[in-house]
């Protein structure tokens, strides 16, 4: 049960300190002077300690809660007895407005994944004082109903964490300097401090607590010489990072164990001396168990990281469409013509073969030459006894080894993903990890055209069947602005406005993109408004397999990025260079 914590100051002392939390922390809707006035006679502030519940779900709803500080994971609970985290809350996020609205019971069991402080306003209270101020309970719906715009939308709120540990997982990190680093690049976005055991081993609760309200973020660094000093800063952390030489041989972290609570994510930091060398990615991943991962080379990428880690990265998604795909070359060359970093990147079909290459710093040039050998198609369609498909795909497999050899995605420097659709399950995959060829065969694959890819009793084809723009999907990699470019958008409605002697598909390749490609229609509206900003290159009438007006199909991704430019430098996170030696 969460505990009182303020129980020794003085009434008028708390009931400052109270009001000066909801005026920091309360929702939009509750900061209304006259609100806040209200509700501070009826507030208390709790804590409840890691690993501790809230409440349960069945249980009554009785109550609001405001979080000040921490992080509280909405479980689900299985048949089998365990439990999974649906979403995370944290400081400013309004929990249990819902149950006391409509009177229902609990509908989850909402848990502290580490020490969380609270302000809790009990249901009658807010009656009592809604029938003197109505303002109090209009502000409380409309929390709600924001909430459920938001699920609607397809755009729920995302935890961005605050507080990070770092701690070292090989030799020859200068842990120190990492963590001065990472907390200057932090200040970018927001106020931030590096607590270190020097400094703050002596650190009362109260002063933490102040520490993590007066700051954005927090750094704790650990210190291997010192378990107990480790284990407090892991207890106080968002996220945990592990920062290692990629050129050294993975080792574990067995301080994690017993320290490192459920729902606090993993991340791996690799530091390499040279940025020419990335390799070996996966085993230390499968030795740390971190569930994500940054290469820091130099001098762009820790900001990349941290944009990353703090929900402010520029995520890039690119749709699948055949020949028309290759406008991403084009939008590609309008953004880095005006050195706009890419920190993300998630494709369909030929979108993930372009986003591969973008993923692995390609130069412009590099991706012109392989549309050019697209362009050459009559190396790409061989025929085949049409068991599986009509075209064998094998010219296609060998050039994606000349390109992409045996590359893991793990090993990109630029965080890549993909996706491809499970005929096994009936839905979509993602990767995140494995050989990279592999995965952009599976994801281009479509179906009846090119054969499958079958790997561990699972059938995979083209992502476009299920997701041909999966801009719901990159925000979970910490992209917190997405531009979209989208070469299908315009496919079925240039369809439905042709004279009806020109709806007839070209060939059998483009009647069977048309079929695959209904299932996809239906949420493809939804996913476009998911983007930040949404390019659209005029190219629906090229046809799927026309690669030969490569150079025209580049120039429109060209043109209609530069129509956009000005909506993606207006609104896009740091623009800020951060000059950092590393």
């Amino acid at each position: 049960m969460p505990i009182t914590l303020q129980t020794m100051a003085a009434p008028d002392q708390l009931r400052d300190q109270i009001e000066a939390l909801l005026h920091r922390f309360a929702p939009s809707s509750m900061q209304d002077s006259r609100v806040v006035e209200s509700l501070v006679g009826a507030t208390q502030w709790f804590s409840v300690p890691g690993g501790n519940v809230l409440f349960n779900r069945g249980d009554p709803s009785g109550a609001l809660y405001i979080v000040l500080s921490g992080v509280l994971g909405v479980m689900a609970q299985h048949s089998s007895g365990t439990e999974s985290i649906i979403c995370k809350l944290g400081p400013g996020e309004v929990v249990g407005e819902m149950g006391c609205i409509t009177g229902e019971p609990r509908n989850a069991t909402v848990r502290a994944l580490r020490s969380t402080e609270l302000l809790v306003i009990s249901w009658p209270e807010l009656e009592r004082i809604a029938a003197i101020n109505t303002e109090v309970l209009r502000s409380v719906c409309k929390i709600a109903i924001q909430r459920l715009i938001q699920t609607q939308q397809g755009r729920p709120r995302v935890f961005l964490p605050r507080t990070f540990s770092l701690i070292s997982c090989s030799d020859g990190v200068d842990l120190s300097l990492l963590g001065e680093q990472l907390t200057a690049t932090l200040r970018a976005n927001g106020s931030a401090v590096l607590v270190t055991r020097d400094e703050f081993q002596n650190v009362t609760a109260g002063r933490l607590f102040q520490l993590e309200a007066e700051h954005d973020y927090l750094v704790y660094l650990c210190d291997r010489s010192s378990a107990p000093w480790t284990s407090f800063c892991l207890r106080q952390s968002d996220t945990v990072l592990a920062a290692g030489r990629g050129d050294a041989p993975p080792r574990t972290l067995p301080e994690l164990a017993d320290t490192l609570r459920a729902g606090i994510p993993l991340a791996l930091i690799l530091c390499w001396p040279t940025s020419r060398y990335l390799g070996g990615t996966a085993a230390w991943l499968a030795q740390t168990g971190a569930s994500r991962h940054f290469h820091v080379r130099g001098q762009s990428d820790l900001p990349r990281a941290v944009r990353l880690l703090t929900g402010r990265g520029f995520g890039l998604v690119l749709s699948g469409g055949g020949a028309r795909g290759l406008a991403h070359v084009g939008v590609l060359r309008a953004l880095r013509e005006h050195g706009l970093e890419i920190d993300a990147v998630m494709g369909t079909s030929i979108g993930s073969l372009i986003g591969a290459a973008i993923s692995l710093e390609w130069e412009v040039d590099g991706l012109i030459e392989l549309a050019e050998t697209f362009a050459r198609a009559n190396r790409w369609f061989e025929i085949t006894i049409p068991r599986l498909s009509i075209l064998a795909g094998r010219n296609i497999n060998r050039s994606l080894r000349r390109c992409f050899a045996d590359i893991q995605i793990e090993d990109t420097p630029i965080p890549f993903s993909c996706v491809s659709t499970d005929l096994t399950t009936g839905g979509i995959s993602v990767h995140q990890t494995g050989s990279l060829q592999t995965w952009i065969r599976a994801s281009t694959a479509v179906p009846g055209v090119f054969p499958p890819v079958i790997l561990d009793g699972a059938l995979h084809v083209d992502g476009g069947v299920l997701n041909n723009l999966p801009t719901d999907l990159i925000r979970a990699n910490g992209a917190g602005f997405v531009v979209g470019v989208d070469v299908a958008a315009n496919a079925m409605h240039a369809l439905q406005n042709l004279p009806r002697s020109d709806l007839n598909p070209r060939n059998l390749i483009e009647l069977l993109w048309r079929v695959c490609s209904i299932g996809d229609e239906s949420q493809a509206i939804v996913r476009r408004k998911q983007c930040d900003v949404l390019i659209v290159p005029p190219v629906e009438t090229v046809g799927l397999l026309n690669f030969r007006a490569y150079q025209w199909i580049m120039e429109q991704g060209y043109q209609a990025t530069l129509k956009k430019l000005n909506a993606i430098t207006d609104r896009i996170p740091d623009l800020q260079e951060t000059d950092l030696q590393l």
